[in-house]
């Protein structure tokens, strides 16, 4: 046979089509996240005792569902529907299931829930009432869901909740306030409070979880994190009767070392260090860490994200709002924050778009429109190999 131009050519760009096709359809719709979205009512607010001009209102749409889209803020789909609310969203680590918290349109009666990368196929796994938060284990056999008592708050009976997804087999752990997976699974962090005589304690233990050995233990510890699988990090929090304020503290999962440290601020005050933060590795960057930091005021809670370096200590403010998800590559984060659009509590609602921001230029590209208001979402990632 003899080889033409055109008889190796074509089975080449045949293979570079297919090559972009799979690129393309692993990160489709990687985003998912749970929105309410607005509209002009057309009426408006008048304030009788000013002078200020008629202010336009929003009425709801819908309640809140959970949508997907692609990264560039493209082919956006709505994939729950119904008179309910469904929130928090979080891909499992292999990138096929979504668990999130479902709600009847009062936010009465909830439950955490799993369903597939459509929406389908809707489980309940645990029904509460609280407001709580979830997380998976990193190797998508468990669920962990926090549920605090209220009814006995001055007992602090706090407990958590390990849900096997297979069996649907579940653990309870009494006074635990919150709680992390090793990246690995061997180990589990665990924060205990609760009320000892007059006094409220606040323990940190890291339990080994083939043999429910605890291998650390210390108290003022609260909020772990892991950095990697030998690394922790919590929020030291200040002791009773005293003026200090809640700090950074890293600790090594072997019980070899505890150290505060004194973070250093490069343009901004930085966050609090409060039990209400959340944080998020970056994949491929070593030290480099999201911090998701919260502040409540009478109209809710208000967020800002921060990059915090580990290694040297460095705290830089990246931008305003909730912390979506982290890019697979490392480079970029999505951000949506929430400011008041219409009247001030009268008719006017916190919302605002969803945005991609760089995270080491800081500079964003918004991906949404602004008449929408977001209640959690997450990237969804390449499968991580775990050693169980």
């Amino acid at each position: 046979m003899k080889i033409t131009k055109t008889n190796y050519v074509v089975p080449i760009l045949i293979i570079a089509a297919v090559i972009g096709l799979l690129a393309t359809a692993s990160a489709d719709r990687d985003i998912v996240f749970a929105a309410q979205h607005y509209r002009w009512s057309g009426k408006y607010y008048v304030d009788k005792d000013s002078h200020s001009r008629p202010e336009k209102t929003l009425d709801d749409v819908d309640t809140y569902h959970l949508y997907r889209m692609n990264p560039d803020g493209k082919n956006a789909k709505q994939i729950t529907f119904g008179n309910g609310n469904e929130f928090e969203p979080r891909w499992s680590p292999d990138g096929k299931t979504i668990a999130f918290i479902k709600a009847d349109s009062n936010y009465g009666n909830k439950s955490l829930c799993i369903a597939d990368e459509r929406g389908q196929h809707q489980k309940s796994l645990f029904k509460f009432t609280n407001d709580t938060k979830f997380r998976w284990s990193p190797n998508g056999r468990q669920l962990g869901i926090l549920i605090p008592d209220w009814a006995d708050r001055a007992n602090h009976i706090d407990r958590l909740c390990i849900i096997d997804i297979k069996t649907g087999h579940k653990q309870l752990l009494k006074y635990v306030t919150d709680f992390d997976w090793s990246p690995d699974c061997r180990k589990l962090a665990l924060w205990y409070h609760f009320q000892e005589y007059e006094y409220e304690r606040n323990v940190f233990k890291i339990v080994d979880v083939a043999s429910n050995k605890v291998i650390r233990s210390e108290d003022y510890m609260s909020e772990p994190f892991w950095i990697s699988n030998s690394r922790i990090l919590g929020i030291e929090l200040p002791r009773e009767g005293t003026e200090e304020s809640a700090s950074l503290r890293f600790t090594d999962a072997n019980g070899q070392s505890s150290e505060f440290e004194q973070m250093q601020y490069i343009n901004n005050e930085g966050p609090t260090w409060s039990t209400r933060d959340e944080w998020r590795r970056v994949p491929l960057s070593g030290h480099d860490l999201i911090c998701q930091s919260y502040w409540g005021m009478s109209d809710g809670g208000h967020y800002q994200c921060y990059v915090v370096n580990w290694f040297t200590k460095l705290v830089r403010y990246l931008a305003p709002g909730r912390c979506l998800g982290v890019s697979p590559d490392g480079k970029s984060i999505l951000a949506a924050d929430q400011d008041w659009i219409g009247p001030y509590k009268r008719g006017g609602r916190r919302c605002g778009p969803i945005k991609l921001i760089n995270i080491k230029t800081g500079k964003s590209r918004t991906l949404t429109g602004k008449l929408m208001s977001v209640a959690g979402g997450d990237w969804r990632k390449p499968p991580a190999k775990t050693s169980r």
